[in-house]
């Protein structure tokens, strides 16, 4: 006997909610986080930032770690997909700190938000999934977007800008890491792994670094930071297991009008017209990958039989 499955879509609809409220709420932390850290960056190193902040949300996350139980489960997080996971988002926070302190908050924001296309390219590149031409079109606009921002060759060009994009590729990675990640994982200790890392590479950059004690202003801006940091990368990690991706990564755009904001009070940031019209470029192209996706995963049936759920893919190809 072969029935529809009826609950599906109810459930789905639940956890995409779910999903895209958890990735709102990680976008307005971490760009929150990304003001203190550059406020607190005006008298801190790179390294001493990135050790108090990671130490502080590493701290307050293991609080929540202990209290749910999930650290009886700590041996399931040495699997390779976290290892890897951790890795790109320690390099990821590195390079992008780094930049940040050098560039305007609502630039490197707006670089960022190239990640969902470079999401797509990495899928189809190294996991084999299928992108149409229509896709691969958008991302194209997508990083002509970037292009536009950071103008290479003129004189509004900034080196530190590629440090951002070179953020976004490991943080692409981590992304696509996160969802191969097993669901026995619990989300709680994938971001105190993450965080612990975080401040271990902070603390080795003491070596070449000229660290200073911090004053009032500058210790609570880090700890601020690295507050939000733990609620951001746990609500990232939450988002990214929770609902399709293609709907809920669409809510990432959030981050960018949060960091025009944060950038005109804090430091009186105006954005001109050329990295208005990338960012544009590069949201509407991100939305646009996101709506095709949707479109296409629509047309995939799930019956349920008395044996198991069977999958009724569409065509290998996209309407004209």
């Amino acid at each position: 006997m072969i029935a529809i499955d009826t609950d599906s879509p109810r459930l789905a609809l639940g956890d995409n909610l779910r999903g895209i409220l958890a990735m709102m709420a990680s976008m307005f932390a971490l760009t929150l986080n990304f003001a203190f850290v550059k406020l607190a960056g005006a008298v801190l190193p790179v390294g001493e930032v990135l050790f108090l902040r990671g130490l502080i949300a590493a701290l307050l996350i293991s609080v929540v770690a202990f209290a749910t139980g999930a650290h009886r489960r700590l041996h399931r997080v040495f699997h390779r997909t976290v290892v890897w996971r951790t890795v790109c988002e320690s390099a990821a926070a590195v390079c992008f700190v780094t930049a940040l302190m050098r560039t305007p908050i609502a630039n490197a924001t707006v670089i960022l938000q190239a990640m969902p296309l470079v999401i797509t390219a990495a899928a189809a590149i190294w996991l084999g999934e299928v992108v149409h031409w229509r896709r691969w079109l958008a991302i194209v606009a997508g990083l002509l977007g970037v292009v536009i921002v950071i103008r290479p060759g003129l004189a509004a060009f900034q080196w530190w800008s590629l440090l951002v994009l070179v953020a976004v590729l490991l943080s692409a990675f981590r992304d696509l890491s996160t969802r191969r990640m097993p669901e026995g994982i619990p989300t709680v200790l994938v971001a105190v792994v993450a965080l612990a890392t975080l401040s271990l590479v902070g603390l080795s950059f003491s070596l070449f670094e000229n660290w200073v004690v911090p004053d009032g202003t500058a210790l609570m801006q880090v700890a601020g930071s690295g507050i939000l940091l733990g609620l951001g990368l746990f609500f990232v990690v939450l988002a990214m297991r929770r609902g399709e991706l293609s709907i809920i990564a669409t809510f990432r755009y959030s981050a960018v009008l949060w960091a025009i904001v944060l950038g005109f009070v804090l430091w009186g940031d105006v954005l001109d017209l050329p990295t208005i019209a990338g960012a544009l470029i590069i949201v509407g192209s991100g939305v646009y990958i996101s709506y095709r996706e949707r479109s296409l995963r629509a047309t995939v049936p799930v019956v349920q039989t008395d044996a198991a759920a069977e999958v009724i893919h569409p065509p290998d190809r996209e309407s004209p």
